[in-house]
């Protein structure tokens, strides 16, 4: 399974959290439950990040074979005048 879960945290807002140490995003909502429209909200912010990292991997390994093959031909250069 591809799929990513997050974690939803509900506390006192008397208290103050660091939300950025832990990476989680805060929203206010007065509810225990979240309503459905950001529940969709987050499924397809979470669907886009997934989306911008396989790009990311994606080249991340064309640059990979970018650079092997540059290797080999800066190997080979040498090898000549060696």
């Amino acid at each position: 399974n591809d799929r990513e879960y997050g974690v939803v945290v509900f506390y006192q807002s008397s208290y103050s959290i660091d939300f950025d140490e832990y990476l989680f995003e805060p929203f206010d909502y007065s509810r225990k439950e979240l309503p459905k429209q950001r529940v969709v909200d987050l499924d397809q912010e979470n669907m886009q990040l997934i989306t911008e990292k396989e790009n990311i991997i994606a080249s991340l390994q064309d640059s990979k074979k970018y650079l092997i093959d540059l290797q080999w031909q800066i190997d080979y250069i040498l090898s000549i005048y060696a």
